[in-house]
C-alpha cells in the first residue's frame, strides 16, 4: 500500500485517491511498481466495499495513456466487476470533459479545468444519472464558505532516549477568511509530570526531545482566525527496557455465528524476562453482547514469546449497518512499559440490503407536487416513483421517506427501488387534476362526482343547469357539441366550457347533407396529383402504399349565412375491414360555392383551406357495412362554421372537405 493512497466511505460512497500522475517516466521500475499498487489497492477496495456502497468516485491526475495502461487495464475490470455507478475524477488536460469511456457500462469520467471556478460534483440517488455537476457553484456575490484546515501531525515513532523525534507536520487551508494560518504544537499527554520540549511549536515541521522514556502524545493545531482544526501523534520514548504496542484489526461481520478480529499485541527490546499486561474491550460504535463479545483477561509473554495475538468475537448478523469500531486496551504491564495502550477494532458491514417494502402513505391522493409521506423499509434506496414516473424523494429514516407527486405522474402504485430489488405498494396513489368549468350566460353545471379535483383517468358526467329564461346551447374545451350529460375522460389539467342562452334566442335546424352524385367524392394521388371519380370505395389515408387525398362534396347545403353550427360530423360505411393505427387530418374547402371535383391534376390537394382542421383517429374497422360511431368523424363544427361564416356563403350552397394522413379506413364511395 503507498502512503499518499486513500480510501474511504461517506453516506455509502467509496472514495478512493491514487497517485497516477502525468509527465514522463523517470524510473521504469519505480513506475512499474507504483502502476501496481495502484491497481492492488483499487481493486482491493471495490472489492471489500461493493456490497456496502452504492457509487464509488476515483481520484488520479491523470487519464489514460500508454505508460498508465496497465493500470488502468485492471482498473477497467474491477470496475466493471463492482457493477455500481463509478466516477473517475482527473486534471492532466486541464479543460472540461465529461464522458463514458474505456468501454466500461458503469464507468464515467471528468477531467476538470485548470484554476476557477471551482466544480461541485454531487453523487445522487438516481441510478441513470448518478452523478450531477456544477462547473460554477459559488459565482460572484456568493457568501464565502469557510472550511477549517486540513492538518496532519504526521505518522507515530518510537525514538530512542536521548535523540530528538523529528515533527513532519502538514497544514492547508482554503484561504478563508484570510491566506495567514497559525499552526502551534503542543503536548496532550506524557509519562507522569515529564515534559516534551518542541524547539519550534509555531513551524510545521520541527523537532521534539523528551527527558525520559514512555508514550507521549503532541498535538499539532491549525487556526486560519475563524475556524481551528487538529491532528495528534504518538511517540514513544525508548530507553531500552522492554515495551508492548497493538495494532488495529478489521474484520468482515458475516451473517451469521461469529468471526474473530485479531489484534496483534508485540514486544519490543524484550529482554528474555517474562512480561505481562491486562486487556479489556470497550465499546465505542459496537456495542458488546450483540455487535461483540466482551472480552478480558491478563496477556503472557514467556522468555522467548515477543509478539501474541488476541481474537475478539465478533457477532454476525443481517442487519444493515454503518461500519462499527469498539476497543482493544492494554493495562497494568508487568516486566514492560505500554508504548501504544489502545488498539480499534472496525466490524464491516457486508450485508445486502433488503428490497424497500412500501406499507403505507399519506394523503392517498392529490395533484402534481403534492408531498406524501411514505411508510415502509428503506435501505439504500436510489429511486422513488408514482404511477411509474420518478419522483423527487428523502429518506428520512430507515421506515420512512416522503416524496414529490411528480408533473408527469400517473394514478397508480408508489414503487421504491434499491439495488436488491423494487417494492411497491399494494394501493394505488389517486393522482388528481383540477376540472375548470367556465360559464357563458346564466347557469351552472352539475359535475358528477363532485369536486373541481377529479382523479386522472376518472370518469365525469356533466350536466348543464340553466337559470330560469335561459337554455343550455353548446359545449366547449375538452367536449364539443351538445350532449346532456357530456361525459369527459380526466387527463392532465381539464377545462369545460358551457354557453348558456336566452330561451328562444335561438332556433335548432338538424340537418343531414348526403354526397350527390359521381363527381362530389375524389380520391388524389399524393405523388402524382392525378384524381380518380370513378372508385368503388374510398381509401382513406393510404391505397395500399400510395398517399391519397379524399375530397368529399355536400351540395345544396340549406344552412343560412351565420348560422351557429352547434355539432356536425361526416358518416362513413365500412366497404372493407381494415385496422392498425391510422390518423387522418379533416380540412374544409375555403370556397363560398364549393365546386364538383373534376379529373384534372391537384383538383383536390390544390384547393384553399380553412383555417380550421380536425384531427381523427378511427378505430379498427372490423365489420362490413358498419355505419356507426366508430365509422364517424369528430365534431367538425369549427370547421362547418368557418364556411358558413363567410361573407359570399349563401343557404343552397355547396361545401367540400379533404381528408388525408396514414393507416387505412376503407369506406363505400
Amino acid at each position: 500500500v503507498r502512503p499518499e493512497n486513500f480510501a474511504f466511505v461517506r453516506d455509502r460512497v467509496l472514495f478512493i485517491g491514487l497517485n497516477i500522475v502525468g509527465g514522463s517516466v523517470h524510473d521504469p521500475v519505480e513506475w512499474a511498481l507504483r502502476m501496481q499498487q495502484n491497481a492492488d489497492w483499487v481493486e482491493q477496495q471495490l472489492a471489500q466495499t461493493a456490497g456496502q456502497v452504492r457509487a464509488a468516485v476515483v481520484f488520479g491526475q491523470a487519464e489514460r495513456s500508454g505508460s498508465r495502461n496497465s493500470f488502468f487495464d485492471r482498473f477497467d475490470v474491477a470496475a466493471a466487476d463492482f457493477a455500481r455507478p463509478i466516477l473517475y475524477v482527473h486534471g492532466d488536460g486541464h479543460a472540461w470533459i465529461y464522458d463514458a469511456v474505456w468501454g466500461v457500462p458503469n464507468l464515467s469520467r471528468i477531467q476538470i479545468e485548470q484554476g476557477d471556478p471551482p466544480l461541485e460534483v454531487t453523487v445522487t440517488l438516481d441510478p441513470q444519472n448518478p452523478f450531477a455537476f456544477s462547473r460554477d457553484p459559488w459565482p460572484a456575490g456568493t457568501s464565502v464558505l469557510n472550511r477549517p484546515p486540513c492538518v496532519d501531525a504526521g505518522p507515530d515513532q518510537v525514538v530512542p532516549l536521548g535523540q530528538a523525534a523529528p515533527l513532519q507536520g502538514f497544514v492547508t487551508d482554503d484561504g478563508d477568511p484570510t491566506p495567514f494560518v497559525a499552526v502551534d504544537w503542543s503536548q496532550v499527554s506524557g509519562p507522569g509530570q515529564a515534559q516534551a520540549l518542541i524547539s519550534d511549536p509555531g513551524s510545521e515541521a520541527t523537532t521534539a526531545s523528551f527527558p525520559e522514556e514512555g508514550p507521549y502524545v503532541l498535538r499539532l493545531l491549525a487556526d486560519d482566525g475563524e475556524l481551528a482544526a487538529s491532528d495528534d501523534v504518538a511517540i514513544f520514548v525508548d530507553s531500552g527496557r522492554p515495551y508492548l504496542s497493538i495494532a488495529d484489526a478489521s474484520v468482515v461481520e458475516g451473517d451469521t455465528g461469529t468471526t474473530l478480529a485479531s489484534f496483534t499485541i508485540d514486544l519490543r527490546s524484550a529482554s528474555g524476562a517474562p512480561v505481562s499486561v491486562d486487556y479489556a474491550t470497550l465499546d465505542d460504535t459496537a456495542i458488546g453482547g450483540s455487535d461483540y463479545q466482551a472480552t478480558s483477561g491478563v496477556l503472557d509473554f514467556s522468555g522467548t514469546t515477543v509478539s501474541r495475538t488476541l481474537s475478539v468475537p465478533v457477532i454476525g448478523d443481517e442487519d444493515l449497518e454503518d461500519f462499527e469500531t469498539f476497543l482493544l486496551v492494554l493495562d497494568n504491564p508487568s516486566g514492560a512499559v505500554i508504548a501504544d495502550a489502545t488498539a480499534t477494532g472496525r466490524i464491516l458491514d457486508d450485508d445486502i440490503p433488503r428490497a424497500p417494502v412500501v406499507s403505507s402513505f399519506l394523503p392517498a391522493r392529490g395533484p402534481p407536487g403534492t408531498l406524501v409521506s411514505v411508510t415502509g423499509e428503506f435501505h439504500d434506496v436510489q429511486a422513488v416513483s408514482v404511477g411509474g414516473a420518478p419522483a423527487l424523494f428523502t429518506v428520512l429514516s430507515a421506515s420512512a421517506l416522503e416524496l414529490v407527486v411528480p408533473p408527469d405522474a400517473q394514478s397508480g402504485p408508489i414503487s421504491a427501488t434499491n439495488v436488491t430489488g423494487t417494492g411497491q405498494s399494494l394501493a394505488a396513489f389517486a393522482v388528481e387534476f383540477p376540472l375548470s368549468v367556465a360559464v357563458t350566460g346564466q347557469g351552472s353545471v352539475g359535475i358528477d362526482p363532485p369536486g373541481l379535483m377529479q382523479v386522472d383517468g376518472a370518469t365525469v358526467s356533466l350536466t348543464p343547469l340553466p337559470a330560469p329564461g335561459w337554455e343550455f346551447l353548446v359545449w366547449g374545451g375538452a367536449t364539443e357539441g351538445s350532449a346532456i350529460p357530456a361525459v369527459i375522460a380526466m387527463a392532465g389539467d381539464t377545462h369545460v366550457t358551457a354557453l348558456f342562452v336566452e330561451q328562444g334566442s335561438v332556433i335548432r335546424i338538424p340537418w343531414s347533407v348526403p354526397i350527390g352524385s359521381g363527381n362530389d367524392d375524389a380520391e388524389e394521388n399524393v405523388a402524382s396529383g392525378s384524381v380518380d371519380l370513378t372508385s368503388g370505395d374510398l381509401e382513406l389515408g393510404l391505397d395500399v402504399d400510395r398517399a391519397q387525398t379524399i375530397g368529399l362534396r355536400f351540395p345544396g347545403v340549406g344552412i343560412p349565412q351565420g348560422t351557429p353550427i352547434l355539432s356536425a360530423s361526416v358518416q362513413f360505411t365500412v366497404d372493407e375491414v381494415s385496422s392498425g393505427p391510422a390518423a387522418l387530418t379533416l380540412r374544409g374547402e375555403a370556397a363560398d360555392d364549393a365546386a364538383p371535383f373534376s379529373a384534372t391534376r391537384g383538383d383536390v390537394s390544390g384547393r384553399p383551406t380553412t383555417a380550421a382542421s380536425v384531427n381523427w383517429n378511427p378505430p379498427a374497422w372490423s365489420s362490413n357495412k358498419d355505419a356507426g360511431v366508430a365509422q364517424r368523424t369528430p365534431d367538425l363544427a369549427e370547421l362547418i362554421q368557418e364556411i358558413v361564416d363567410r361573407p359570399g356563403w349563401v343557404s343552397g350552397n355547396a361545401l367540400v372537405l379533404t381528408l388525408a394522413g396514414s393507416g387505412t379506413r376503407t369506406a363505400e364511395s
